[in-house]
C-alpha cells in the first residue's frame, strides 16, 4: 500500500506523487522540463470532483465548455464557459459539480523553476508570484485584454504539444503568460492574513495525515492531532474551508480511491474495501451507491465499458 498512499490527482486526473514534504509532485509532459499541459473533463473524475490538493506550481484552468464550481482556501465561485482561472502557488483548490454537470477544460501547470534561468530573474520576477503572491486566486475573464490574452497564450501551449520540437515554443509561451500575469497582478497587492495562513498550515497538515493514513482506523481525535488542534477546532476548519465535516472528507477520500482501484485494478469488491479503510462490506456497498449512484460491481462494469482495452 506504500505507493498508493502517496497518491493523489492533478486537475486532469492523473495522478501524481506526494513528496515527504506532501507537496503534490506533478507528472510533467517532459521529463526535467516543470511544465504541465492537459485536456480533460469533469465526468472524468469520481463525482465529477478533483481531490482538493495544493502544489509549488501556479495552475492555470480555461473552461472550453459547460461549468464547474472551484474551491480556493474555501472560497467556492463558478467557472463558466470562456473564462478562466489562476491558483497562486501553495493554495488549497479543487474543481467539482455538485449537479454532475459536465465541463470541458484545459489545465496547464507552470512551476516557478521554469522561469530561474538566474538571479535576477528568480529575485525580480519569480519571487513576487512564488513567495509573495498578491493573490491567492484570479478568476480569468474575456472582457479584460490582459487576461483574454493569459488564456490565449494557454490555448497556443495546448496546440504546440503536436509539434515535433515543442519545448522552446512552450517556454517562450510560458514566459508570455507570467509576463503578463507578473505585469498586471503585482500591482494588486494584498497582504495574507497570519491568522488565515496558520489555519490553513494546519489544514494541510490534517489532510496530509488523511491522504496517507486513510486505509487504517482514523479517528475524528487522529485527525484533530495531526493539525494541533481540539476536535472542535478541527471540525470548525474544515467546515470553513472544504464545506464539509473531517469524517465526511475521509469517507469521500476513501470512497473515491476505491473508485479508482475498481477501475485500475483487478482487485475483488472485498479487496478494494478493505484497502481503503472501509472494515464492512455492506457499509462500503451502501456508501459506494449513495456517492455513485451505482453499486461497486457497476460502477466497474460502466468504466470497462467506458474505456475499453
Amino acid at each position: 500500500m506504500s505507493s498508493m498512499v502517496r497518491q493523489i490527482e492533478t486537475s486532469d486526473g492523473n495522478i501524481s506523487i506526494l513528496r515527504k514534504d506532501r507537496l503534490e509532485e506533478v507528472n510533467y509532459n517532459f521529463p526535467g522540463v516543470p511544465l504541465y499541459i492537459r485536456k480533460g473533463t469533469l465526468s472524468g473524475y469520481p463525482g465529477y470532483s478533483f481531490t482538493s490538493h495544493w502544489h509549488e506550481d501556479l495552475e492555470f484552468i480555461v473552461i472550453f465548455s459547460g461549468e464547474m464550481q472551484y474551491n480556493v482556501n474555501g472560497e467556492i465561485f463558478t467557472l463558466r464557459s470562456g473564462e478562466g482561472l489562476v491558483v497562486a502557488s501553495r493554495q488549497m483548490h479543487y474543481g467539482f459539480s455538485d449537479a454532475r454537470k459536465e465541463c470541458s477544460f484545459l489545465c496547464v501547470l507552470l512551476h516557478p523553476l521554469l522561469f530561474s534561468s538566474n538571479h535576477v530573474l528568480e529575485e525580480e520576477y519569480v519571487a513576487p508570484l512564488r513567495d509573495f503572491s498578491p493573490f491567492s486566486f484570479l478568476i480569468l475573464r474575456r472582457n479584460v485584454p490582459w487576461q483574454a490574452e493569459i488564456m490565449e497564450q494557454l490555448c497556443r501551449m495546448d496546440k504546440k504539444l503536436a509539434d515535433p520540437y515543442p519545448l522552446l515554443a512552450l517556454q517562450s509561451l510560458g514566459f508570455a503568460v507570467w509576463d503578463l500575469l507578473f505585469s498586471h497582478a503585482c500591482h494588486e497587492r494584498e497582504p495574507q492574513k497570519e491568522h488565515a495562513s496558520r489555519q490553513l498550515a494546519a489544514l494541510k497538515d490534517m489532510l496530509r495525515f488523511i491522504q496517507q493514513r486513510y486505509p487504517e482506523k482514523i479517528y475524528l481525535q487522529d485527525i484533530a492531532d495531526a493539525g494541533h488542534l481540539c476536535r472542535s477546532s478541527c471540525s470548525e476548519l474544515f467546515q470553513r474551508y472544504l464545506h464539509q465535516s473531517p469524517v465526511r472528507y475521509l469517507n469521500t477520500f476513501r470512497l473515491r480511491r476505491s473508485a479508482e482501484l475498481l477501475t485500475q485494478t483487478d482487485l475483488s469488491i472485498l479487496e478494494t474495501a478493505d484497502s481503503c479503510g472501509f472494515e464492512n462490506i455492506s457499509y462500503f456497498s451502501k456508501a459506494f451507491r449513495e456517492f455513485f449512484g451505482v453499486s461497486p460491481r457497476e460502477y466497474r462494469r460502466q468504466k470497462a465499458r467506458s474505456f475499453p482495452h
